[in-house]
């Protein structure tokens, strides 16, 4: 959560979101920002040639943020001579006394941002430390904050999308040939989903030793998939299997039963019937597996969406078909999916409405890469909430 925070207060600065005529340093010397520096993304401080003055004397270096001031001594920057020449330590929290010194002596100034910034930002700041969604109990009252979270969703579900386009790149192959690499990516996807929450990695990997084995998808489902249950709990590749703390549902055998007749019926489709038939070939394939292999309700909207949907379109893009692409794209707008309850309670608990147990993959990936990851300065619903 601090590296959350950080990033949150290098986008206050990088956007000056404070009262900027009235900024003063720790020691109450006037300060005014000529110019703010530039994002360091590498290694050194935060903000790089910037400009500023501090009671008329003007100052160019460097701009270092931290949430408090002491964690200037705790990263050991006062013993990196790649900050010597910062000019201010930018902080959120009350310094209490710490001053920065860098290696080789120098003491810049340091400015103190909680008086200069709204209340809702400081709040929002502040709540980033106590709960997965930072707004959250703050957006209740706040004229439009459902319209912009209306938005903000729709914006996370065609980045998820894309996510998930990218995801199924890894396992593309493109010595095999484009449709065998693709349908590698498509099955080895299948599995690694299947293996959430705890058996990603050996799903992945189970799926890729299996599409190199021998394994006649001819035979029936079920010895189709004996076949692979021999190879994943029988053989002498060894797969780290997690089943501690895993729900019956989401046990290795219960998962890989479903994984593997879908990579059997995957097998068996001629690859032009991917593109003559696009996203409706999806109810042509699980109306051939058994009833007791198929996916349970929850995981088959899961795979549906984020495994078929995205693998059709990747399909679409490497065989320059528009058709398929637009049907992929089209289907995952109008498609909902059973969202996890920890996910969808936590925004209904933060006070946003119209959010239920299914609903659009979108909420998700907000719940996930934006809240979690702090990346709330890209947020509309924040942005709404501090103009408030």
């Amino acid at each position: 959560m601090r590296a959350h925070r950080e990033k949150l207060i290098q986008w206050i600065w990088s956007r000056l979101e404070f009262d900027c005529d009235k900024l003063l340093t720790a020691c109450g010397k006037r300060v005014v920002i000529v110019n703010r520096g530039f994002l360091n993304k590498r290694e050194g401080p935060d903000f790089l040639n910037a400009h500023i003055l501090v009671d008329g004397i003007r100052w160019h270096g460097d701009v270092e943020i931290h949430k408090e001031a002491d964690e200037w001594f705790a990263h050991r920057h006062h013993e990196d001579p790649g900050f010597n020449r910062v000019v201010l330590h930018v902080v959120l929290e009350e310094p209490k006394g710490v001053k920065a010194i860098t290696e080789d002596g120098f003491e810049p100034y340091t400015v103190y941002l909680k008086p200069f910034l709204t209340k809702p930002l400081y709040l929002l700041l502040k709540r980033s430390r106590q709960t997965p969604i930072p707004c959250s109990g703050l957006v209740e009252g706040v004229p439009g904050y459902q319209g912009s979270f209306r938005r903000q969703i729709e914006r996370a579900s065609e980045e998820y999308f894309s996510y998930k386009v990218n995801e199924m790149l890894q396992w593309y192959l493109p010595e095999c040939g484009l449709y065998e690499a693709w349908r590698r990516g498509l099955i080895t996807a299948i599995y690694y989903t299947l293996g959430v929450p705890h058996n990603r990695e050996p799903m992945a990997q189970l799926a890729s030793d299996l599409i190199g084995s021998d394994i006649p998808a001819e035979s029936d489902s079920r010895r189709f998939v004996d076949s692979v249950f021999s190879y994943a709990f029988e053989g002498e590749r060894i797969y780290s299997w997690k089943r501690g703390g895993v729900r019956p549902a989401g046990r290795p055998r219960k998962r890989l039963a479903a994984a593997a007749a879908l990579h059997r019926e995957l097998l068996l489709v001629n690859p032009s019937r991917y593109i003559r038939s696009g996203v409706a070939l999806w109810d042509e394939l699980q109306g051939r597996i058994p009833a007791e292999l198929k996916l349970k309700r929850q995981m088959h909207g899961v795979i549906y969406m984020t495994v078929w949907l995205p693998g059709l379109w990747l399909l679409g893009d490497l065989v320059a078909s528009d058709k398929l692409k637009r049907d992929a794209d089209e289907a995952w707008r109008e498609g909902k999916m059973v969202i996890p309850g920890r996910v969808w309670r936590t925004f209904r608990k933060a006070g946003f409405s119209g959010v239920s147990g299914k609903g659009s993959p979108g909420l998700v990936h907000q719940y996930k890469r934006y809240c979690k990851e702090g990346r709330c300065s890209e947020c509309e619903v924040f942005k709404c909430s501090i103009r408030s």
